[in-house]
This record gives C-alpha cells, structure tokens and sequence, in this order.
C-alpha cells in the first residue's frame, strides 16, 4: 500500500455515479490511540495516509478509521451530492465536509445503528449524507468510523437526482 502525506487529486464529480473510488486514503488508529476530531481536522494533511484502493474492508476491527477524499464538482448546475455508504452495520460514522484551504469544517453530519434516524439529514434504511459542494472548488471529505461490526466502507457519490432515483427503486424491490 502506498503511504504519503499528500493529498491525491481530487475526484472530478460529473453526472456519473462514482463507486471504488480509488483516491480514497485511510488512517486506521487503536481506538484508544485515535486522534479526536478536532486534532484530525488540523492535523490531516501532516499524517501519513494510505491508499485504500477500492472497496476498503478490515473486517472485524475494534479500530477507529478515518478516511480521506479530495473533491471538485465540475458540474455547472449540480451542487448537491449524496456520499451513500451501502453498510448499515457501522456503528457510527461521522462525516466532516472541509474547504480545501480551512480546517474547519463547512458541514459535519452523523449516522450509523447509534445514531436514531430522527438526527440525520437524509433519513434512509442506509447511510447517506447529503453534501452542498459548490461548481469549480474542492473539498476535503473526512469520515470517521467505528463499529463491533465488519468494518467496510462500500462508498458511492451520486447527485442528489440519481440518490432519489436509486433509493425509490430499492425501496420498490424491497
């Protein structure tokens, strides 16, 4: 596995689903050991991260990982997106949302079985979190996971559209 500070290029968001995103990097801590949000926040372009190339799966882990994904719309008229993860054994995951220049979040969500349905922003059977990401600028997506559970992170990026048409159809297959 490749380790290095940088930052991959950013993930060009189109009109695509995006699935095994390959510039997905990943730090995994004892849980005891885990760096708390805010220091990962200020810290995270000094840490040693690595590629997690594809479907990133550690299976049962009582580890804390954090994963890290640089982001750039190039879409004119789409600015919301959805980060779907298709686990809905995480225990709790939280989500940061940064400018590509502040450690400060711009947005900050959580979900996961600890988390009632009631707190998130986008209440479905699995976990997605809405994103605001605005044309021609780039992010910095932090998520932070922990579970008793296998601990996998099957991500996928989609517009706000193709989230509400995926979502309708598996509920009617359901």
């Amino acid at each position: 596995m490749l380790c290095g500070t940088a930052t991959a290029a950013p993930l060009l968001l189109d009109h695509s689903r995006i699935r095994h995103i390959e510039p997905l990097q990943y730090i995994c801590q004892p849980r005891d050991e885990a760096l708390p949000a805010a220091a990962m926040l200020r810290q995270h372009p000094q840490l040693e991260w690595q590629s997690a190339g594809g479907v990133p799966n550690f299976g049962l882990s009582t580890n804390i990982c954090w994963f890290r994904l640089a982001l750039r719309n190039v879409v004119e008229d789409q600015p919301h997106w959805v980060a779907r993860i298709d686990n809905a054994l995480l225990s709790e995951i939280e989500m940061f949302l940064l400018s590509d220049s502040s450690s400060l979040p711009i947005d900050q969500q959580r979900a996961g079985l600890s988390v009632p349905f009631s707190e998130r922003r986008l209440p479905y059977h699995s976990i997605a979190f809405p994103l605001l990401l605005e044309p021609e600028e780039n992010y910095i997506l932090l998520l932070r996971l922990q579970s008793p559970y296998s601990l996998q992170l099957p991500l996928t990026l989609e517009s706000r559209d193709q989230f509400s048409r995926y979502s309708h159809g598996s509920i009617l297959i359901q």
